[in-house]
């Protein structure tokens, strides 16, 4: 399952961890069917998961250009790291 956490921190001071899935994937592709830039996707991508998440209430138009500082990959310490060399959970060896 696709998922992508996204640091977002909003001029007002407050931040916040969107957790995009595909339908703000498919969002993003769906507004920009041309591609877009990186930087200009992580923004659509957290707006989508924000908004849907009714942790804003904001147009696209407003969040891109005024409300949102920053949308990047939240710090590496905020990010589960899975070990690849842990035992396989169902215990099956591949």
């Amino acid at each position: 399952m696709f998922q992508q956490k996204i640091a977002v921190l909003m001029a007002d001071g407050r931040e916040f961890t969107a957790v995009a899935d595909q339908r703000d994937l498919a969002a993003a592709e769906a507004q920009f069917p041309e591609g877009v830039r990186m930087h200009t996707h992580a923004r659509y991508l957290a707006w989508s998961a924000l908004s849907r998440a009714l942790a804003i209430s904001m147009p696209w138009d407003k969040f891109n250009k005024s409300e949102c500082v920053e949308a990047a990959d939240p710090k590496p310490d905020e990010v589960e790291v899975l070990d690849p060399t842990r035992p396989d959970p169902s215990g099956e060896s591949s």
